[in-house]
């Protein structure tokens, strides 16, 4: 990802300036999680915390394990916590973290519990599918070169094969990051490039998709011993849109 994309006056017109009492933190992904600025409308701090992530800073420590899983839980959790009534998302900017993924069931579980909707941008992905597309045109020329050898070698793997199967679980990972969008009634972006026009549309797709969302609830009686329920939204016309985000599971 280019790191010029992350430009801070993108958020303050797509976001603060078009959600007016909206709250802005940021958080950076490197071995561990960090925080750069805490919840807040005041565009100042995030600006800073933006800065710092592009100049390759660290912020102040969140999670002491490794993985983007741990640190998603950990993003989840902080944002649950912010005092007040109101909808909360969060953008998750990653290539999916091959060598270290994300546990999309986990994750949309806590996020759905939380009430927490999750846009996953993914960025990377386009070359993987690069690399996996001429990867598996060499295997072929590989095979086809032992075969016509009639090599007594010819099931022993080779550096192409193993390049291969470490690529093709690179993205079985990445697209269990990608379902988090559809698990957590948010939507993932996965474009070919990255910069500053192709954030802005992202952001912009975000602030229509968080405009036109609606919250639906009821309320329960409270009982010493609640058991899960799986809860079901339909709209009485479907032309008037769509429902995203599965079937939740409640406990009441």
């Amino acid at each position: 990802m280019n790191k010029n994309s992350i430009e801070p006056l993108l958020f303050k017109e797509e976001f603060l300036d078009a959600l007016p009492g909206l709250k802005l933190a940021v958080y950076g992904f490197g071995k561990t999680l960090s925080r750069y600025a805490r919840p807040t409308s005041d565009m100042a701090p995030p600006t800073e915390a933006m800065n710092t992530l592009r100049s390759g800073r660290t912020g102040e420590q969140v999670t002491r394990k490794d993985g983007l899983h741990e640190a998603l839980l950990a993003v989840l959790n902080e944002a649950a916590s912010t005092p007040g009534q109101a909808s909360r998302i969060v953008v998750f900017f990653s290539d999916g973290a091959p060598d270290a993924p994300v546990k999309s069931g986990d994750a949309a579980a806590l996020a759905n519990k939380l009430g927490i909707t999750v846009y996953p941008v993914v960025f990377g992905h386009a070359n993987l599918l690069r690399q996996l597309f001429a990867l598996r045109q060499a295997f072929v020329a590989d095979a086809a070169v032992i075969q016509q050898q009639n090599s007594k070698s010819k099931n022993a793997p080779n550096q192409t094969s193993k390049r291969l199967l470490k690529l093709q679980g690179y993205e079985v990972e990445v697209n269990d990051f990608i379902r988090l969008g559809d698990l957590t009634a948010g939507r993932t972006f996965d474009p070919p490039e990255f910069n500053m026009d192709v954030m802005a549309r992202i952001l912009a797709a975000i602030l229509q998709a968080t405009r036109t969302q609606y919250t639906v609830g009821f309320a329960v009686d409270g009982k010493p011993n609640p058991k899960k329920h799986k809860m079901e939204v339909r709209l009485a016309n479907p032309q008037n849109g769509a429902v995203t985000g599965g079937k939740p599971s409640l406990s009441y």
